[in-house]
């Protein structure tokens, strides 16, 4: 099962390569705030529509590390960070 997994993810990579090797543009840019409560941190989509859409996907209101990177190969930006940025660190 981790093998296909591995795969899907390359397929997602390779599909952000091909629209940026084109210059087309990410689907969206969703931009979050970060607030602290009992010690966590608790990102929420600041765009009321996004995070409707998104709170349906993932069932919960916050977004975390795992969904952000989900997100990212979708083709979407999360703050202005896309998963090329966060490949070429």
């Amino acid at each position: 099962m981790g093998l296909l997994t591995s795969q899907y993810n390359l397929m997602f990579i390779d599909y952000n390569k091909y629209i940026q090797t084109r210059g087309l543009l990410n689907m969206t840019n969703i931009n979050t705030v970060t607030t602290s409560a009992f010690g966590r941190s608790l990102q929420y989509v600041v765009d009321d529509n996004l995070a409707d859409a998104i709170q349906q996907l993932t069932g919960k209101k916050t977004i975390n590390n795992k969904d952000i990177a989900a997100l990212m190969q979708l083709g979407c930006a999360v703050n202005n960070v896309t998963l090329q940025d966060v490949l070429t660190v």
